[in-house]
């Protein structure tokens, strides 16, 4: 039996690109990136399947939270006769009823480019609220109805910022970032013309 596995990080995050609309079997885990696979709620569910034969996935980085738990999520499905089907890159871990090694060699590359990605948005993020601290000292408040300091704006956006930035460098668009994250194009554009975002992506 086919089934899809999806992880979103919130209730209200747009899933459609993780999900199918055909009567496949879903299992949803709504939790934090973070989480390993075997401690996620579906994802538990999915490890004691017995009818599962194939699992289909949008990207790599939904089976698991780094390098290590992702090779260690493929190795248990693996053993068990499940093939893993990569959405997004085309590939399946099995073939034939045997591991597929081109795509062994794939994922641990796809998903050690991922987990580089995650710590370089987590510093970026970090240096951004610092930043964001160090200029906000600088201001003694503002007057009503006057234009919010950039300061504020780049401390409450710190985030969404570094993220943005990071996938502009990375070569996606901003509509790519605005279905990826959830993030609305109108903040994307604003963040553009203050200046907190640097580079210009093509949509």
């Amino acid at each position: 039996m086919k089934v899809i596995y999806a992880r979103i990080s919130t209730a209200n995050q747009n899933i459609e690109r993780q999900m199918k609309k055909d009567g496949t079997k879903v299992f949803i885990d709504v939790c934090s990136g973070l989480l390993p696979f075997a401690e996620r709620p579906d994802g538990k569910k999915l490890m004691k399947a017995k009818d599962v034969t194939i699992i289909e996935v949008a990207a790599i980085d939904r089976l698991g939270r780094n390098l290590r738990d992702i090779l260690s999520t493929l190795e248990y499905f693996t053993n068990k006769g499940v093939d893993i089907y990569i959405n997004d890159q085309g590939l399946h871990t099995m073939v034939g009823g045997k591991p597929n090694p081109t795509a062994t060699m794939i994922i641990q590359i796809m998903a050690s480019v991922a987990e580089f990605e995650r710590k370089a948005i987590r510093e970026r993020t970090a240096q951004g609220i610092a930043i964001a601290k160090a200029i906000k000292g600088k201001y003694k408040g503002r007057k009503r109805g006057a234009m919010q300091p950039p300061a504020k704006t780049l401390e409450k956006h710190a985030e969404k910022i570094q993220v943005i930035q990071s996938c502009i460098d990375a070569g996606k668009s901003l509509l790519q970032i605005s279905n990826e994250y959830n993030y609305s194009r109108g903040l994307i554009y604003r963040l553009i013309e203050k200046g907190f975002v640097t580079q210009k992506a093509k949509d």
